[in-house]
């Protein structure tokens, strides 16, 4: 037996008993090759940033700049200042975000002095060129609010550390979400016509407090930050002429064995090659797989490593009714959640037939307050969770409001609110919200409220394809 901790990239000399070389290369699926970085290292301390790699300004002829800084850095030395007496507006631009499931990474740091003004990361999705004044939708953004110490409205900033940003985008889909710290802080959808993010607007206002932004990485396919997988154990089993490997493991996690023939180009990726064992669950501490030994002379094998996907614990569309739900009023009459197809509002339901609507053939009346109000859902065994659902909403700006409230199961307590109802949409758009922590641990039920005032009325609120997802 041969037992060992290796590195990414270490190889094997012949195993005992064995007349194969094996190689193991250890990784996790986030060191997948980015499709745009940028660490700021292969620029001078204090040049300004425009026209160095793929950095120019707005329009591409912007001059709001800033510069490489070495006051912080996530990887050292350097890291791109942000903030100051002027405006700060920058375009990094790339391709190949056309389709399919891409990540926007950025290391972010907010010093415990800075308290003014925001700080933006914007999106460029194109419709029929780049940059040109009616031809690219900006969209996001990611907002780190120096004023009010919160990202996006919803988590609060971290100070004097670095934190990442991660950014998932559904090019198909035209859906974004928006994470800080490992939390989603917001979710949204674009409009880019021809499919494609283009690039991204990092910007601050004039007066904005310093922070600073380093290792970008827009690429497409790449899991949730992982954990280092730690080989500990390669064993030739002679009974059995059979190859056990062994790794640290962790909850939450699931892993793939990829082998490949040594490879003939540099290009041939660990990620490219075939998949031998798939999707195996994390049984923590360790992870052990047998297969039979190869018959090769020499063959290379590689541990991938990938956050599992979130399991529903709850959803229902409404199609088939909407079992266990409750609703009622404590306000004027003339408004009540309704459960059909909706004819004031929106033209359909988001999916299908059938949605919850507030009123679903007239507007609501002055004076409401009725609420909706979920089945009990169980986080009782839950680390943490995130509300989905797909909402239309148009309610009087400023006057009218939607809530959302986690009660107690048990009593119809509450627990916590969960910000997030504004007006105006007008389209039907996918809402996530973490669930607070406050809720974890218990059943609860998810209570959407909507209340008017006594003067105008409109279509209203409306909810559709509702899921609870835990890690």
């Amino acid at each position: 037996m041969i037992a060992s901790s290796f590195a990414a990239g270490s190889h094997l000399g012949p195993i005992h008993g064995s007349l194969v070389a094996v190689a193991v290369v250890v990784m996790a699926a986030g060191d997948a090759r980015g499709a745009w970085t940028d660490n700021f290292d292969n620029y001078a301390n204090g040049s300004t940033i425009l026209t160095q790699g793929d950095w120019v300004g707005w329009h591409q002829v912007g001059t709001e700049d800033t510069i490489v800084d070495d006051a912080q850095a996530s990887s050292a030395p350097h890291s791109l200042q942000m903030g100051g007496e002027a405006v700060v507006d920058l375009v990094p631009q790339f391709t190949g975000a056309t389709s399919g499931i891409w990540y926007l990474d950025v290391m972010t740091y907010v010093p415990a002095t800075s308290n003014s003004k925001s700080s933006d990361i914007g999106f460029l999705a194109r419709h029929t060129g780049f940059q040109g004044a009616g031809d690219t939708q900006w969209f996001g953004p990611f907002t780190l609010n120096m004023e009010t110490g919160m990202a996006n409205d919803t988590v609060p900033i971290v100070r004097d550390k670095w934190i990442p940003m991660r950014t998932v985008f559904d090019i198909d889909a035209q859906t974004y979400d928006i994470h800080y710290n490992g939390v989603l802080a917001s979710s949204g959808s674009f409009d880019g016509r021809d499919h494609a993010v283009v690039g991204l607007d990092p910007w601050t206002p004039a007066g904005a407090s310093t922070l600073y932004y380093d290792d970008f990485r827009m690429a497409p396919a790449i899991p949730e930050p992982t954990p280092t997988v730690t080989v500990t154990e390669i064993s030739h089993l002679a009974s059995g002429n059979e190859l056990r490997i062994r790794w640290e493991s962790s909850s939450g996690f699931l892993y793939n064995i990829r082998s490949q023939v040594p490879p003939a180009t540099e290009s041939e990726a660990p990620l490219d090659w075939p998949i031998l064992i798939a999707d195996m669950e994390a049984t923590p501490p360790l992870n052990s797989s047998t297969i039979p030994l190869p018959a090769d002379p020499t063959r290379l094998f590689v541990v991938e490593s990938f956050q599992a996907p979130p399991v529903s614990v709850f959803s229902v569309d409404f199609e088939s009714g909407a079992e266990g739900w409750a609703f009622g009023s404590d306000g004027a009459a003339g408004t009540a959640w309704e459960l059909g197809v909706p004819t004031n509002g929106p033209a359909t339901a988001n999916s299908l037939v059938n949605c919850f609507g507030t009123n679903l053939a007239s507007n609501y009346g002055i004076n409401a307050d009725v609420w909706l109000r979920s089945p009990a859902i169980d986080l009782t065994t839950a680390g943490g969770a995130t509300l989905n659902y797909f909402q239309y909403r148009d309610i009087e700006e400023g006057f009218d409001f939607g809530i959302i409230s986690v009660l107690d199961a048990a009593d119809d307590s509450l627990i916590a609110e969960i910000p997030g109802i504004d007006s105006g949409a007008f389209a039907w758009e996918l809402v996530s919200k973490s669930i607070p922590a406050e809720a974890l641990g218990k059943m609860i039920k998810i209570e959407f409220r909507m209340t008017s005032d006594e003067i105008e009325t409109f279509p209203g609120l409306f909810i559709d394809d509702f899921e609870v997802t835990v890690p």
